[in-house]
């Protein structure tokens, strides 16, 4: 087992290394996202399960999915796949079931981010390149001391990382910290934490920041729009965590990513 870093840097240095030194990776995770609002004077709560899937190959072999947990069998689910292989990048979701080219892999990630919880790009950013690892785990936090924690039999790193968001293509700090989980043996993510709060205001600038992202795809950006015109912003609070079963350098097949979407 590793020695202990000494800060939060030299762990998230350390972690991006992992992921970018990876040959492959795969896991099976689940969000849960407990959601507390008041409508029409009455406070609500509701909490929304989603499952979902990673797989990648290097240089770029691609494939990212979830279902939204719901009642009845589980093709009725809400479910949207992202995948992309020698430099062609596709996605297909339930709520537009047609097939979408992209240019990117970060591209395809960006419309299902806010509905997954996150967990879109989280792993994804890690993994993708150096650049957009920082996204994630930051390279310049600050010297907060590592904790421990047992974490379903797997020791653990535990700490809080500043919350980032991307902005013209920069990232900058974003509301409360995340707290990350991470195995002591491989430095992958077990799970993270984020407990957030959202105003009119803040959800009216993640829309516009959301339309400014998707200009590259007219497609996204309108149906983006739509959705937003739909209905006005209801201030939130949620409570986000999501639960990760990695597994680094791992055999995958070819057919993986060789996707038949619904017709």
């Amino acid at each position: 087992m590793s020695a202990r870093p000494s800060c939060v840097s030299e762990l998230l240095r350390d972690a991006r290394a992992a992921y970018a030194s990876c040959s492959s990776y795969y896991d099976q995770g689940e969000v849960r996202a407990r959601i507390a609002y008041t409508f029409e004077g009455v406070p609500q709560r509701h909490t929304t399960r989603l499952l979902f899937h990673t797989w990648f190959v290097r240089p770029d072999s691609f494939r990212f999915e979830f279902k939204q947990c719901a009642e009845g069998p589980v093709e009725e689910w809400q479910s949207y796949v992202a995948w992309g292989r020698h430099g062609r990048v596709r996605s297909w979701w339930s709520l537009r079931p047609s097939v979408e080219s992209h240019a990117t892999v970060l591209d395809a990630l960006a419309g299902p981010t806010g509905v997954s919880h996150g967990s879109a790009r989280t792993v994804p950013f890690l993994l993708l390149s150096d650049r957009t690892a920082t996204w994630v785990f930051p390279a310049n936090e600050d010297s907060t001391p590592v904790g421990f924690e047992l974490l379903a039999e797997a020791d653990c790193y535990l700490v809080r990382v500043s919350s980032r968001r991307i902005e013209q293509g920069d990232d900058v700090p974003s509301g409360s910290p995340t707290t990350y989980w991470i195995a002591r043996d491989s430095l992958m993510i077990r799970r993270y934490r984020q407990d957030q709060s959202f105003t009119v205001e803040s959800l009216r600038e993640l829309r516009e920041r959301s339309l400014r992202r998707s200009e590259s795809n007219p497609p996204l950006q309108a149906r983006l729009q739509e959705a937003f015109d739909s209905r006005a912003p209801l201030p939130f609070d949620c409570e986000t965590t999501v639960e990760y079963r990695p597994d680094r350098d791992a055999t995958i097949h070819e057919s993986v990513f060789e996707v038949q979407v619904p017709r």
